[in-house]
């Protein structure tokens, strides 16, 4: 196992990967959702996810606090991949993955803070949200595999089978 796949810089690579990945896939599925009319108000609000205008009482700004959100759950995705998969199979656990966890984890978090308490989210804002995390899913996997070198399994297919003798 080369030493990209497993302990602290797979760890590091993988954080790193979701950091991009907010920047590179979630934040551009905000604002193809916006342009197309998808997610009025919602994708864009307050100066968009990745400004710098702090959340609530925190002197935190939106962009570092979704950075931060994106690594941690991408740790959670290089985890459940392995380099083993072929890179359709990651990509697609990338997509899937995305467009469930994050999501989900968003909403119930949301549905927790103070000014969201008996609002029931629009349909559309959890499918922009849906969307948004599933762009912010394929390009960590991508990020993830290209920082690791790794390039999955091509598999072998019954012909290659067949014209090798004893395979």
């Amino acid at each position: 196992m080369a030493p990209s796949e497993s302990g602290a810089p797979r760890v590091l690579f993988a954080f790193i990967a979701g950091v991009i990945g907010v920047a590179a896939g979630f934040e551009p599925a905000l604002h193809v959702a916006q342009a197309l009319g998808l997610a009025p108000g919602f994708a864009l609000a307050s100066g968009g996810p990745l400004s710098a205008v702090s959340l609530g009482t925190l002197p935190v700004p939106r962009w570092l606090v979704l950075a931060a959100w994106g690594g941690a759950w991408a740790l959670v995705l290089a985890r459940l991949t392995r380099s083993d998969l072929s890179r359709t199979w990651r990509a697609g656990k990338g997509l899937a993955f995305g467009a469930t966890a994050p999501s989900i984890g968003a909403w119930l978090l949301g549905a927790w803070r103070s000014d969201s308490i008996g609002r029931v989210p629009d349909w559309i804002d959890l499918q922009t949200l849906l969307l948004a995390d599933a762009a912010w899913g394929l390009v960590t996997i991508l990020v993830l595999d290209a920082l690791t070198g790794t390039r999955g399994v091509r598999r072998r297919s019954d012909a290659d089978s067949r014209r090798r003798p004893g395979a």
